[in-house]
């Protein structure tokens, strides 16, 4: 709970928050040996990857708009990063966790019903097979190198003026990454983020507008 504080979760949604995560994190737990995350220790888990996600919690819901029923889409979500610590935090919007492997989709359905998610959806389907115009933000972690065509396949997936939010690392590498694909991205945001208990380890959001692209 001292993470949630830190990252700035008013008192009275601590605790039903941390209880809904931490049925998550045991879940993730149990199913160690199947190699879904990368992490040795509980604490290691909470801290690189449920922190880490909400970590960009608060952009990704400025992003969303103050109205409620927004729909989020994980892309490649893998062990449900960001996805599944998002939804939790905000329920008041809608998250589709996509991804392509069948037996991680039966992991992610599992764990949205141990969570009791009501406003999460897992879709079994690789990222050019969903329909176009599909989310308002689409946000995304460890999928893939922000590249020309998986950029555009990504804005395409979103509504006009609506979001892509890449959790990333260094600020050296993500400038070179970004200086690549200046033809087609040629503005975006870049905000740090204070991922609690990672010291020095940078972390940052990157975001670019389905507008501000071409």
């Amino acid at each position: 709970m001292r993470g949630l504080r830190a990252l700035g979760f008013a008192e009275a949604r601590i605790q039903p928050l941390a209880e809904t995560l931490e049925r998550y994190v045991r879940e993730l737990l149990l199913f160690k040996s199947a190699g879904l995350v990368c992490a040795d220790t509980r604490d290691e888990l909470v801290v690189a990857h449920v922190l880490d996600s909400l970590a960009g919690a608060r952009a990704i819901a400025e992003l969303a708009g103050r109205e409620r029923g927004a729909h989020i889409g994980d892309i490649g979500s893998g062990a449900g990063f960001p996805g599944i610590p998002l939804a939790a935090a905000f329920s008041g919007h809608r998250f589709t966790l996509v991804e392509r492997m069948s037996t991680r989709c039966a992991f992610l359905e599992n764990c949205v019903a141990l969570t009791g998610l009501a406003n999460v959806a897992v879709e079994n389907a690789e990222a050019e097979r969903l329909e176009k115009g599909r989310f308002d933000v689409c946000v995304f972690r460890a999928f893939r190198p922000l590249d020309a065509a998986t950029v555009k396949l990504l804005l395409s997936l979103t509504v006009p003026n609506g979001f892509l939010a890449a959790y990333k690392a260094k600020r050296e590498r993500i400038r070179a990454e970004m200086a690549r694909i200046s033809a087609i991205v040629p503005s975006y945001e870049l905000r740090t983020l204070e991922a609690p208990f990672q010291g020095d380890h940078e972390r940052a959001l990157v975001i670019i507008r389905n507008g501000g692209a071409t």
